[in-house]
């Protein structure tokens, strides 16, 4: 077994507590995604798996046992890193037979030339094996650095935002390229990003971080769907989301969300049915909002209009509300054009004005 359990794991650097507390169950065989803004506890998360930092307090487990006091080379881990680490004087077959050569690994020569060929006949760069880093690419670095990690067949894979150096295309091919070797391998992975993209594409589960606080810990569908507060409804997705202060109200029976120029009907969406009146703040993704010049919706002013592929996002002002919508290439719309504004309340979310908790709770 290879899963990884933190259990109450407190870390402070001063004042500052980079992790509060921490409670987290990695199961064997999953691809765990570390999620988070700069400075909220993911990487400081990490650092403690791999034993480059020691926790205050709580316990780090891997496979059941305790590794508190473990150092690195005791836990059965590997590290891939963003910048690679490779060795330049070495070749590709060096850079990857080093960490079998290391002091105190049992391995001979034909088992190291085994090793190695299998590891770079997985990852598509056996032809690479007698060049140098400098000859190589950025995404064949990346990939000999996988390579080097994999030939000593360790229990977990921590990778430490291992694409940040590579353009936006390359980086979308290597998504692809980890979760396939994921697929083939089995192994535990905790990774670690600030691309929700990366996130949501690869992983099994994700922890979204903030501030040292674990705020969601959920399927790539839970944390998008159903996010468990504002923070994460807004970190998570690929423009940031609409929020509009407003209030849960009864009309003829029926619950409505109403807003400066807005009266939402909820009645045929049965998980908002039975939301109680009161202030709170509806959370809609720019795709769940739709504009066009058709004679029903909500009336809105055109402020400002991108071009997204194959579809427009508009942005569209309602009273004192600015919001992101989508709308059809075709649409021809421009700066101070009216549109009527379509919402689907299958995607709302709503919140707590003060807190920012859900409403509705993460069910998936």
């Amino acid at each position: 077994m290879t899963d990884v359990r933190f259990s109450r794991v407190r870390k402070a650097f001063g004042p500052v507590a980079a992790l509060a507390g921490l409670d987290l169950e990695i199961r064997s065989g999953e691809f765990v995604s570390l999620l988070g803004p700069s400075g909220s506890g993911k990487s400081t998360t990490l650092n403690l798996l791999a034993g480059l930092l020691d926790a205050d307090s709580g316990d780090i487990t891997i496979g059941g046992a305790r590794v508190n006091d473990l150092s690195p080379d005791k836990r059965d881990i590997a590290m891939v890193f963003q910048n690679y680490a490779l060795y330049p004087h070495m070749t590709v077959f060096e850079n990857l037979a080093f960490p079998l050569r290391a002091r105190g690994r049992a391995f001979d020569e034909t088992q190291i030339k085994t090793k190695v060929e299998a590891a770079a006949e997985s990852l598509g760069v056996a032809a690479l094996l007698a060049r140098y880093p400098k000859e190589l690419s950025g995404g064949q670095q990346q990939r000999i650095a996988l390579g080097r990690a994999m030939v000593r067949d360790p229990k977990v894979f921590l990778l430490d935002e291992p694409l940040s150096n590579l353009d936006a295309r390359l980086r979308i091919r290597m998504r692809r390229d980890i979760k396939a070797l994921h697929d083939r391998i089995k192994s535990t992975i905790v990774y670690v990003t600030h691309d929700q993209a990366e996130a949501l594409t690869m992983s099994t589960r994700i922890a979204v971080f903030d501030q040292g606080h674990l705020q969601q810990y959920g399927t790539p569908n839970q944390i998008y769907h159903r996010p468990a507060n504002m923070f994460v409804a807004n970190f998570v997705g690929e423009r940031e989301i609409n929020f509009v202060n407003g209030a849960i109200a009864a009309k003829d029976g029926k619950a409505n969300f109403v807003a400066d120029g807005l009266t939402l009907n909820l009645a045929d969406e049965k998980r908002w049915r039975n939301l109680r009146a009161g202030k709170a703040v509806l959370g809609i993704r720019t795709e769940a909002i739709k504009a066009t010049r058709d004679d029903t919706g909500v009336s809105a002013i055109v402020e400002q209009v991108e071009l997204v592929g194959p579809e427009l996002v508009v942005y569209a002002a309602v009273r004192s509300a600015q919001l992101s919508c989508r709308a059809d290439l075709n649409a021809d719309l421009k700066p101070g054009d009216k549109v009527r504004l379509t919402f689907d309340p299958a995607h709302f979310h709503f919140f707590e004005p003060d807190g920012g908790v859900s409403l509705a709770g993460i069910e998936a």
